[in-house]
């Protein structure tokens, strides 16, 4: 797309950093490709509202079509594994105190596992990453590379109520500017996936790919990638 320099009045490209004839900033270019990247980033917001929405509505409609039989099997399942897990009081630690014996009762701890644990991939051992434009989901950075002098490459996670996804960027440290390489749903689809080509983009700040560039910039460090 042309827009003109606000210096010269020549049209140039809205890519070009800057005016080819007066070398002046392409102050309309930015202006353009900052409102495309907000839009971009609006419409994934978007996107994954309509996605969160959609899995509620999944999980209504199956226990509101959950015939009666399926409720008495939960709550029989439910009253079982209660039984289960209760701590039996005939099985106390006993105390012998001269010729008197006290049973005192000592119950058990119970640890619980992470979610990553539980779903099989373990990613408890890397580091978190705050991001408090989307305080409700909870991010790791999985893996990090450098790939060139001031280049970076940076996985991460999300875990939300909507489900756990995973994103790749590579960062220009030195431009500050993203892009994004790959992006799936799920871990088998991450690590299938191939990587698009680099086309960097203007930030929005306090938008999540502004704080895993700021990250991927000021906390680098080498991550093997994969879980623990």
């Amino acid at each position: 797309m042309l827009v003109k320099c606000h210096e010269c009045g020549k049209n140039l490209s809205s890519e070009a950093e800057a005016c080819p004839k007066c070398g002046a900033p392409n102050q309309a270019g930015n202006q353009l490709r900052a409102s495309e990247n907000s839009k971009r980033e609006r419409a994934n917001r978007r996107a994954q509202g309509r996605r969160e929405a959609a899995t509620k509505k999944d999980w209504l409609a199956f226990l509101m079509h959950m015939p009666p039989v399926a409720w008495i099997g939960v709550a029989v399942l439910a009253l079982l594994l209660v039984g289960l897990l209760s701590p039996s009081p005939e099985s106390p630690d006993s105390i012998d105190s001269g010729t008197n014996s006290a049973s005192v009762y000592v119950p058990e701890r119970t640890v619980s596992a992470p979610v990553e644990t539980v779903l099989g991939l373990d990613f408890s051992c890397k580091p978190s990453l705050s991001i408090p434009t989307d305080a409700r989901a909870r991010y790791r950075v999985i893996a990090m590379k450098q790939i060139a002098e001031g280049v970076v490459q940076i996985d991460t996670q999300r875990i939300g109520s909507s489900g756990t996804s995973y994103n790749r960027k590579q960062v220009n440290c030195d431009l500050f500017k993203p892009s994004e390489l790959r992006d799936a749903d799920s871990w088998e689809e991450f690590n299938s996936d191939i990587d698009r080509a680099v086309e960097y983009y203007d930030l929005i700040e306090g938008s999540i790919s502004w704080y895993e560039t700021v990250y991927a910039c000021s906390e680098f460090r080498p991550i093997s990638e994969g879980p623990c």
